[in-house]
């Protein structure tokens, strides 16, 4: 489902000014890109799910996770596939599911959507959780400046996180000395949500200000 400019304008009384205030203040925005902007060659997080449950042969079982999908339990669904599939099966099905190859698939399509305008609106700043590891993927030095890259690598950068960021959905972007902490604290393998919310938790109410 598409919309028209007009459209979005008229569906909130406050849209046209917002959309003025966006405009006369462009360049001084960074954007904080998600998943959703490549949906038109992978799957949502939901559908996702759904065809990954399509790997289970057990009719019981494959029953149980497309209810929790149902209920919009994905995290208890994903965690049930890893159950049934087991961790490496369940990596190489995700692997496959956003394999770059859907993309490339779709690469004529890429001019007609929102991402095509990414580079020309942001050529130098756009926000990502997948920083880090984009960086090793294109194999370019860390500068401790931005402007240090070149433009050329900067699109390509662009292009190259927000295809990992639709391999990685629950991610999140901390500095490695937090990483080492969350894992000294709760271990390595097998870490959970739960225990996510709870070094955050007590984080943010500096439980680790003498630790850190």
């Amino acid at each position: 489902m598409s919309y028209s400019f007009e459209e979005i304008m008229n569906y909130h009384a406050d849209n046209r000014e917002v959309y003025q205030e966006i405009k006369e203040n462009l360049s001084n925005f960074v954007p904080f890109i998600g998943a959703g902007l490549t949906q038109f060659a992978y799957y949502s997080w939901e559908n996702a799910l759904k065809q990954l449950a399509n790997k289970i042969s057990n009719r019981k079982n494959k029953k149980l996770v497309i209810e929790k999908i149902r209920k919009q339990e994905y995290f208890a669904a994903a965690q049930k596939l890893e159950e049934l599939r087991g961790e490496n099966n369940l990596a190489l099905d995700i692997k496959n599911l956003f394999s770059s190859t859907h993309l490339e698939k779709k690469r004529s399509e890429l001019p007609k959507q929102a991402i095509s305008l990414l580079p020309l609106l942001f050529p130098k700043f756009v926000i990502t959780t997948n920083f880090d590891e984009t960086l090793e993927i294109l194999d370019f030095p860390e500068y401790d400046i931005f402007n240090q890259y070149t433009d050329e690598q900067l699109l390509l950068f662009v292009k190259t996180f927000l295809n990992l960021q639709e391999f990685y959905h629950a991610y999140v972007c901390i500095t490695e000395e937090i990483h080492k902490l969350f894992h000294k604290e709760y271990g390595y393998g097998d870490n959970t949500e739960e225990q996510w919310n709870d070094f955050t938790n007590k984080y943010e109410n500096g439980y680790y200000k003498n630790i850190a």
